[in-house]
């Protein structure tokens, strides 16, 4: 997690000086970029905007975090 918030701060700094990035990421850290304009692929293929609270990483995220026995019961069924 510190990396990606280096890497965010960076991020910040360079668009500052008007550097442009496409930044292909599942991280909800750096989805919350200032200004960042957010594509997401849907599963037939279209590309949409959405906005940071829609973006798939952050929704998968925040279920995860208020909820991991929902997701770990899946992965690890059966094992004692």
């Amino acid at each position: 997690m510190h990396g990606c918030l280096a890497l965010l701060t960076r991020i910040h700094d360079l668009t500052q000086a008007c550097a442009q990035f496409v930044i292909a990421t599942h991280s909800p850290i750096l989805l919350a970029a200032p200004h960042a304009r957010i594509l997401q692929i849907e599963p037939d293929g279209a590309i949409s905007d959405v906005d940071y609270d829609n973006a798939q990483p952050v929704l998968l995220t925040r279920s995860f975090l208020a909820n991991p026995q929902r997701y770990l019961h899946h992965l690890f069924d059966g094992e004692n």
